[in-house]
């Protein structure tokens, strides 16, 4: 596939690099036939955790130096691997990815295959914690604390997958993360509430808002995003 894209202008040459962002990740219990009515085509399963249950996984990234631009981002994604593969393939779909800016919308749909629509999505820093929200359409989607934390020990390099469909196919996305996080299991310090808008509903039909089993703060990352490769 190709790694040279012009978007609005501007060149984009794969692999494209994060140089410094700050996410809060909260990940939810949830039941796994509600989760996979969410997925989209026929492609991926959902990964249970355990007989009947998932992973609902909420992000909430600040991305403050990258290849496309400085922006705000809510992730909401599952575990997945492709239909009749094995665990080698695991990676993550992502179910839907409001953010801030049109470029970085246009790249990502266009290179990835990435749900990414421009919406508005505020952030509220303070020493222990993140507040986010969502909103689409004029309508709220979510608020969100998240605790923030320290994070502990030195910087790690994680290499992660996702899956998505480009021009209705299916492709991987490898990634290297590098980072040193905060992670505390269960639901002290996480809030999230739900608006009106559809995809809140979508959340709601998964029993959220409901205890969180765990949160990851990253005060710090960097990482780079590769081409996205088609499903062998």
């Amino acid at each position: 596939m190709a790694t040279r894209f012009t978007i609005q202008g501007r060149e984009v040459t794969l692999p494209v690099v994060v140089r410094d962002a700050r996410s809060g990740t909260v990940f939810y219990d949830v039941d796994a036939v509600a989760a996979a009515r969410l997925l989209p085509g026929t492609a991926y399963e959902i990964i249970e955790s355990e007989p009947g249950r998932t992973q609902c996984i909420i992000a909430l990234i600040d991305y403050r130096d990258c290849d496309l631009d400085d922006y705000n981002e809510v992730s909401i994604a599952f575990p997945v691997r492709p239909v009749g593969s094995d665990a080698s393939q695991d990676g993550t779909f992502i179910y839907r990815l409001p953010v801030t800016q049109r470029f970085t919308c246009e790249a990502g749909s266009r290179i990835w295959g990435y749900p990414k629509s421009v919406e508005q999505i505020d952030y509220e820093y303070a020493d222990d914690h993140l507040r986010g929200e969502l909103r689409m359409d004029g309508d709220l989607v979510l608020r969100m604390r998240v605790p923030r934390s320290q994070p502990e020990g030195d910087p790690m390099e994680i290499d992660l997958r996702t899956w998505s469909y480009l021009d209705g196919h299916p492709v991987e996305t490898s990634f290297r993360n590098r980072t040193a996080s905060a992670i505390r299991m269960g639901a002290e310090g996480v809030e999230l509430a739900l608006g009106r808008h559809r995809l809140a509903d979508d959340l709601r039909s998964l029993g959220l808002p409901k205890e969180s089993t765990m949160t990851v703060w990253t005060e710090r990352m960097s990482a780079v995003f590769e081409a996205p490769r088609p499903l062998r």
